[in-house]
This record gives C-alpha cells, structure tokens and sequence, in this order.
C-alpha cells in the first residue's frame, strides 16, 4: 500500500537543499505529504555533524533534528502550501532513507559531486544506491551549477 508522501533527504548542503525545494513544489503538485528526512549517520564516520559532536550523541542528534527543520522551513520559502514534516533518523544514509520510502510515492535525494572518480568509489553515492534500490520512484536532483 502506497503513502500518500514524498520522502525527500537532505544533509543540509547546497545540493540537499535543491532537493528539498524539488520535492516541496512537487508535493504541493501531487496534493501529497513532504517528509523531509536528514539522516545522522553516526557510526559511518561521514557524517559532519558526528564529527562536530565529538562523542557526544546527544548533540549530534539535536544538530540532526536542527537540519530536519531547517528542510521544512527550505520547503515552506519553495512551496508555502506544502504540508512537510521533519523526520531524523540514525543510521547508513542510503538504507534508512530506503527503509522511510517503503510505500511512499516518492523518495528524492540530491546528487553530490566528488571531485574524482576515486572519492566518489571510496564513499559511494546516496542518489546511485537509493535509485537501485528503492521501493519507489526516485528523483535525483542534480547539484546547482556555479553562476
């Protein structure tokens, strides 16, 4: 059974922040729910926010919520009309955002650029594992290009 929402992650960058205004206009079009879900990835050793807290979860998972909210707010400023949800969650960015798009509508992610090939091998890619294997549609929003 589908959920009438779209999922959309963000970390908070540039290219998150594209996504979520993506998937707030495309929210409102579809008369759908926005659930705007950063992902603190505390074990993984690439999240910023795990590195700024230290050991410190409790901060890291305030930091998260912060982000979460922050999308909503970069939701709302895209699409005034849209009915958008923080949601946070701790784990591997690409498997917890897998797991929340089980039976929604949608899951869009933005996409980060490496600076090479190797970096981009070393530390994957959200928008390339979610679009394998994601229960549902997948948008990938690109990076804004520099003016």
């Amino acid at each position: 059974m589908r959920i009438p929402a779209i999922i959309v992650g963000t970390d908070g960058s540039t290219s998150g922040n594209e996504a979520v205004r993506w998937a707030a206009r495309e929210a409102t079009r579809r008369h759908l729910r926005l659930r705007v879900v950063h992902v603190l990835d505390w074990d993984g050793g690439t999240s910023a926010l795990a590195d700024f807290a230290g050991n410190d979860f409790a901060l890291a998972q305030e930091l998260a919520e912060i982000v979460a909210a922050a999308g909503v707010s970069t939701a709302r400023e895209a699409a005034p009309d849209v009915d958008a949800e923080p949601l946070t969650l701790v784990g591997r960015p690409a498997a917890r955002l897998l797991a929340a798009a089980e039976g929604a509508e949608m899951l869009v992610v933005g996409s980060h650029h490496h600076r090479s090939r190797l970096a981009d091998l070393l530390f994957g890619s959200v928008g390339r594992r979610v679009s394998r294997h994601a229960p549902c549609e997948v948008v990938v929003v690109p990076e804004p290009v520099p003016a």
